[in-house]
Formats: structure tokens, sequence, C-alpha cells
């Protein structure tokens, strides 16, 4: 114990460089080693965007115009913590309203 305590750990850390060749080998192989872990946690990854409702709402609703901002909503949709975690379909729902109540102010 007392040689240890006495002795300094002597190790060499060396800054990375994110431009460098070192950083990029570094960052890929954290990636890979994290996709190891998630898959062997038994994580599964199924997303479903909104924005295939929204097309599917506007095209049987049969309302012209509103297709772009109802899009530019779904995006912004996205950002909001609370309203990604809704199902899909009631957040093109309420993007196609939303859009549909700026259209007619």
């Amino acid at each position: 114990m007392k040689r240890r305590e006495a002795r300094p750990l002597q190790r060499d850390f060396q800054v990375l460089d994110p431009c460098g060749r070192r950083y990029q080998k570094w960052k890929e192989c954290m990636m890979k080693l994290e996709l190891i872990m998630l898959r062997d946690l038994g994580y599964r990854f199924y997303i479903i965007l909104p924005h295939d409702y929204l097309l599917q709402c506007i095209k049987y609703l049969e309302i012209p115009g509103i297709s772009e901002t109802a899009w530019g909503y779904c995006n912004d949709s996205l950002r909001i913590p609370k309203l990604a975690l809704t199902e899909p379909k009631m957040s093109a729902i309420g993007c196609i309203s939303i859009s549909q109540k700026k259209r007619h102010y």
C-alpha cells in the first residue's frame, strides 16, 4: 500500500484533435460499441414519423394549399419532446388543423 501511495500515477494523456485521424478512429469505435451495447441490452428502435399520415390525410380530405405549412409544422413538432412522444396520427391531424386555422386568418 505504501509503495502505491508513494508512487504517483504516471499517465501520458494526449489531447485529441477533433479534426485529426486519431479522433475519427476513436469516434467510429465508440459508435460501434454503443450500437453493440444497445443491441445486447435488447433495445429496438422503430420510429414512425407523422409525415406519412399527414400526406394521407391531406389527400383524403382534399384540402388544397395547406400541405407545405402542415409539413413545416410537422417538422417543427419533432423538436418538441412532448409532441415527439405523441402518436404520429394525432400529431399529423394537429398539424393539419393548425395550418387550416392559419390559412383562414
